[in-house]
């Protein structure tokens, strides 16, 4: 069952997907399950996160890993320019580390 997601939406759990596994340093071959990057947000928004994990294994940027215990992802190290300096996560940093000011 697919979720059509507002754009707002979107970017929001795209930045909060992509920010724990950046802040984590899941590269290429450190990896997490698939089951770990809903947690931390709001039961009820686990389907949407899930959604938009989905749409970012489609679009390349998180890869996917099979391991004995499931699916593993991982952000996909080709994309880490496009990542690293998103409008999002840099945005983030900036008013991250104007509070640690």
């Amino acid at each position: 069952m697919a979720i059509a997601l507002e754009e707002e939406a979107f970017v929001k759990h795209k930045f909060r997907i992509l920010w724990k596994l950046y802040h984590h340093h899941y590269w290429g071959k450190r990896h997490t399950p698939i089951e770990n990057v809903p947690k931390g947000l709001p039961p009820h928004e686990y389907g949407i996160c899930q959604t938009v994990v989905k749409k970012l294994i489609k679009m390349g940027w998180i890869g996917t890993k099979k391991t004995g215990h499931g699916t593993d992802v991982f952000l996909n190290p080709k994309f880490s320019k496009e990542i690293k300096f998103s409008k999002e996560i840099k945005r983030f940093i900036e008013e991250y580390s104007k509070i640690l000011q």
